[in-house]
This record gives C-alpha cells, structure tokens and sequence, in this order.
C-alpha cells in the first residue's frame, strides 16, 4: 500500500544535496510529487510531497539521518484532501513601508484566507527616499469571501497599494 507524506527540510546546502536525496528516495521507491525548495544564503528550506510504500517509510525516515547537515520533520497525510477550495494568484503593488508584510498576512488571516505561497519584494526607488513593494500571493478563500471583497479591504490599508487577480485555477 502506498501512502503520502509531506517532509519539511531545513539546514545547510551543499551541491549534490538534493541529488543525493532523489537518488535515495528512489531506491526504495519513494517517489516526489510535488516540492517547494528555497536555497538562501548557503542554506535550503522547504516542503516535499512524497509517495512511498508504507513499508519503507520507516526506511526513508531512517535514510534522512545520513543527512546531518539537514532536518527533516516527516508527517503521513491523507491522499484525499477533504476540503479544496479554489486558488488564486494576486498581486499587490504599492509604496514600501514598515509592517505592510505583516499587515497583509494579518488581514488574510482575519479573513480565513489560506496563504499557500507569498513572495515579496521591494525596489528602492532613487532620490525619492521610498521604495515600491511588490507581492505575489497565491491564495484560498473561502466560499463566503469574493475577490473584489478581498481586493478593497487589501487596498484600504494603504491608499497607494493596488491588488490585481493575474491569474486563477
């Protein structure tokens, strides 16, 4: 019987890592179907979803301590996930400013939106003193939660941020 577990990895990088990793994974039939990987500074993080007999998880979780360098939190999960909700993707553009990062997530939380990926940056701007955020969010609502109702709560936290839907499922 196969069963699914999704593994967060965080520690140092080195080159052949994540080689090393499928190359082992694959021997005992382990196979990745998904995976979220971030390299920083000389360091890796992120989230993996595997497939693998139920009789070598114990051997994989054994295999990942070979892996000194790296930490592995592993947790079985159900292949049928019991509730879906639609994604979206939006961007949030506007003057960059102290907390707004913070004040995002936090208005996405009161609204019982689940943030599956946010990615920002910020852009200097020369001789102004300022700079411009930029983010991209992909997203679940919820059923009772549209768009456009997200998009003017998210612009009324600053009067110069807009929000743009650029792309759905």
């Amino acid at each position: 019987m196969k069963t699914q577990v999704i593994i967060a990895i965080c520690g140092e990088d080195y080159d052949g890592l994540i080689n090393q990793l499928t190359v082992k994974t694959k021997a005992l039939g382990g196979k990745w179907l998904a995976n979220k990987l971030t390299h920083l500074d000389g360091y890796i993080a992120g989230l993996l979803k595997m497939e693998i007999d139920a009789d070598q998880l114990d051997a994989f979780k054994a295999m990942t301590k070979a892996f000194s360098e790296v930490r592995f939190s592993i947790y079985e999960i159900s292949d049928n996930p019991s509730h879906h909700r639609p994604a979206f993707r939006v961007t949030i553009e506007g003057e960059d400013r102290s907390g707004l990062t913070s004040e995002i997530t936090q208005l996405l939380y009161d609204q019982d939106v689940h943030l599956l990926h946010f990615q920002s940056q910020r852009f200097p701007v020369v001789g102004l003193g300022t700079g411009v955020f930029e983010a991209t969010l992909d997203i679940e609502m919820p059923d009772t939660l549209t768009f456009e109702t997200l998009k003017t709560r998210l612009e009324a936290l600053d009067p110069q941020m807009k929000v743009f839907l650029t792309d759905s499922d």
